[in-house]
């Protein structure tokens, strides 16, 4: 197999996203790059998303790393199609639970991705928008 080139992260700048984790990961993958987006939704991921990029600063991976922002659902399939991997590096009971459920053939794909528009559409209004993926 080839080796994992092109990693993806998507979800919002927030710690328990473990962010830090996939860059100090990636500092060990001389070849790959990083290609991570989603929102600063809290000051938490205000702060947060400026001190990753000093960490890939300080790990010299600002050649391989870029930080973009929350990207319009649409825009998903494009983003996954252009990686050779989906990183998700979520820390604990902030765990992630489609990506697993669908892993796991505990639910389709299809089905996975109606839960999540469920969940989505609960949230408060100004915790979401009609066009973007939020993480």
């Amino acid at each position: 197999m080839p080796p994992l080139r092109r990693l993806l992260g998507l979800g919002r700048y927030a710690p328990a996203k473990g962010w830090d984790t996939v860059l100090r990961a990636l500092a060990e993958l001389p070849e790959a790059t990083l290609a991570l987006h989603g929102p600063q939704l809290t000051p938490a991921d205000r702060a947060y998303r400026p001190a990753l990029e000093r960490l890939a600063a300080e790990l010299g991976l600002l050649q391989r790393v870029s930080f973009g922002s929350e990207v319009a659902y649409d825009a998903v399939p494009g983003l996954f199609a252009e990686a050779d991997a989906l990183v998700n590096a979520t820390r604990g009971n902030a765990a992630d639970k489609v990506l697993p459920a669908v892993l796991a053939n505990q639910q389709s794909a299809l089905s996975a991705l109606q839960n999540m528009q469920q969940a989505w559409q609960q949230l408060p209004a100004a915790q979401r928008s009609s066009k973007r993926f939020a993480g």
